[in-house]
């Protein structure tokens, strides 16, 4: 009773407490009923109670400074237009890439061509210096058996007259 008196007082009238004053009475009564008929305790007298002191509601943690095994989940976080970019230029580097070695493939193939034409290498010999190659031997012999060294100057000097003649 004196506490809800308390109240009403301290909160300048704006808290009524007629509805809760008569609850709280109904269960005092409800209690003493119950006390004196089943559990005979004696009741103190509220003077007499000792004051409550405060409790903590919670303990302060101390801060961890040892932050050993903690990363922070935002450093992974990338801006979508960043991650654009990147697949942007991914894409581009692998087209770029695709071209270069389709160029370089077509231009191994030509090369391989010509060598065969050519009948490169397996025309060429080992010309270390030690001895003369056997199909240049054939190759002077077959210049002797035709005339010589006359012949391929004769052949040279007529070169012009032939250009001439077929023009």
């Amino acid at each position: 009773d004196k506490v809800l008196a308390t109240a009403v007082k301290q909160s300048g009238g704006v808290f009524e407490c007629k509805d809760i004053h008569s609850r709280v009475n109904r269960a005092l009564v409800a209690a003493k009923k119950d006390n004196d008929f089943i559990y005979h305790e004696r009741i103190p007298n509220p003077e007499d109670l000792p004051v409550i002191g405060r409790a903590p509601m919670a303990k302060p943690s101390p801060i961890p400074t040892d932050l050993e095994g903690w990363s922070d989940v935002f450093t992974k976080l990338v801006p979508l237009n960043v991650q654009q970019a990147a697949t942007t230029y991914a894409s581009r580097k692998d087209h770029l890439v695709h071209l270069e070695i389709t160029k370089l493939r077509e231009a191994t193939n030509q090369l391989n061509s010509v060598l065969n034409q050519m009948n490169l290498p397996a025309a060429l010999e080992d010309l270390s210096g030690k001895e003369i190659p056997a199909s240049l031997l054939e190759k002077s012999g077959d210049v002797r058996t035709r005339g010589g060294i006359m012949q391929l100057k004769q052949s040279f000097e007529e070169l012009p007259q032939l250009l001439l003649r077929n023009e």
